[in-house]
């Protein structure tokens, strides 16, 4: 977690140092603002956006510029002098220079309410607050399919609005390197605050009761399918792969020629008629 404002921060997925460079130029630029209440969400996201392209530039410069005495005011004052085979791919290098896989939250609350805002690392900004969540990393999907099943609401009381982040949570852990340690923040009416550990310990128990549960539901229900399953096939003389082989077609529609010939002629009625 980052901490720009008292009450608006980012979590961040991916590429760390370059993560930890722009959110720290975002922290001096709101370095005075700790406890303005006017500062909105989108101020610092499009911040961050705006950070996220100026580091991009600096190290397009350093890759592509610099090792030919070159800068980005030098190259551009001066492109018409060179080949233009040079600028184009110059430039098609400087606009899509890799920096890593990175995935951002900007998430906070203003004086219009909570907010929360993804960036891409091509500084692209979608604002999540019609489905009211979000999620960056590997376990990205994992996460969302489930709230969205869940039909997560922002409407939702705390207490259910909690139970259902940490089971998307929990349901992320599938993903390869999601550890299955959860730290939970919340904002309150001052500021960005973590979720008291004793809250964390009975939300965990909860969550394990009710998995704990649901597998052997799930093994016996299976089971019980097998065996449904199997009495049928006994019962009707029937293996499983004549099961998924389709049926020959045994009805035969034959038709009328006096019906088929009033059809042709009224066909053909239409037609002179449409003409």
């Amino acid at each position: 977690m980052f901490y720009f404002t008292a009450k608006i921060g980012a979590l961040i997925s991916g590429a760390g140092s370059t993560q930890t460079s722009i959110c720290n130029a975002v922290v001096q630029r709101t370095a005075n603002d700790w406890s303005n209440e006017d500062i909105r969400v989108q101020d610092i996201a499009d911040m961050f956006a705006q950070e996220l392209a100026n580091y991009r530039a600096r190290h397009a410069e350093q890759v592509f510029l610099r090792p030919l005495g070159l800068d980005t005011a030098t190259f551009m004052a001066n492109q018409n002098s060179y080949q233009p085979k040079f600028v184009e791919d110059t430039i098609h290098n400087i606009q899509n220079l890799e920096i890593g896989e990175m995935q951002t939250i900007i998430m906070g609350m203003d004086k219009s309410g909570p907010h929360l805002f993804h960036i891409d690392k091509w500084g692209n900004i979608r604002c999540d607050d019609l489905i009211g969540f979000t999620a960056i990393g590997i376990g990205e999907w994992h996460a969302t399919s489930y709230l969205m099943l869940a039909k997560y609401s922002r409407k939702l009381q705390f207490q259910t609005a909690l139970l259902h982040m940490y089971l998307a949570k929990r349901k992320a852990e599938a993903a390869p390197g999601i550890g299955r340690t959860t730290d939970i923040f919340f904002i309150s009416d001052h500021f960005i605050t973590t979720l008291r550990d004793g809250v964390q310990d009975i939300l965990k128990s909860c969550v394990d009761k009710m998995e704990a549960k649901i597998a052997p539901l799930a093994q016996k229900t299976e089971a019980e399918f097998r065996k449904k399953v199997d009495a049928f096939l006994a019962k009707e003389n029937e293996t499983p792969i004549e099961i998924e082989q389709p049926k020959p077609l045994t009805d035969v529609v034959e038709s009328n020629p006096a019906t088929t010939e009033q059809g042709n002629a009224e066909a053909t009625t239409g037609t002179e008629a449409a003409g």
